[in-house]
């Protein structure tokens, strides 16, 4: 099995097409598993398992994870980076005029490539509108797996 999955994930590459028939040069890829691999979330889920056991809650489904405080050195420990387009900073607050404050994480507490992330008021995380102000009064919100997100 080792040696099925060791070749499953080496010596693979890529080409992007476009719709006028123009592709890109091949390109290695260096991490990560195969997209749609009936395997991939259960490697992602070994991969994690030594996330650090902190007081940050972390969500995550098949191989997706939002980690709602950050842990440098896990993540460089096990050579991630961050996707800095996809990272972003939000604060969830029942009382309107605080969710809406902006934050600002540098320096030392986290630093996204020497950028700062943008701020949204409602960020998506796998498909889910994830709303700050913790309301639910739009009918498309009111759904059974958004309370997934709210242990």
């Amino acid at each position: 099995m080792v040696s099925f999955i060791m070749e499953m994930l080496s010596n693979r590459s890529f080409r992007l097409h476009t719709s006028n028939d123009q592709s890109s040069r091949m390109r290695r890829l260096r991490n990560g598993v195969p997209q749609g691999s009936v395997l991939a979330p259960m490697l992602f889920n070994i991969y994690i398992h030594d996330l650090p056991l902190t007081t940050s809650r972390k969500y995550s489904y098949a191989d997706d994870l939002a980690i709602l405080f950050s842990n440098r050195s896990w993540e460089a420990n096990w050579r991630l980076k961050l996707s800095v387009d996809k990272t972003v900073t939000t604060m969830f607050h029942l009382y309107n005029k605080d969710a809406t404050r902006k934050i600002n994480i540098t320096a030392d507490n986290v630093q996204l490539q020497s950028e700062p992330s943008p701020t949204f008021v409602d960020p998506m995380h796998s498909g889910i509108v994830l709303l700050a102000r913790m309301w639910f009064s739009k009918s498309k919100y009111r759904k059974p797996h958004i309370l997934s997100f709210f242990p």
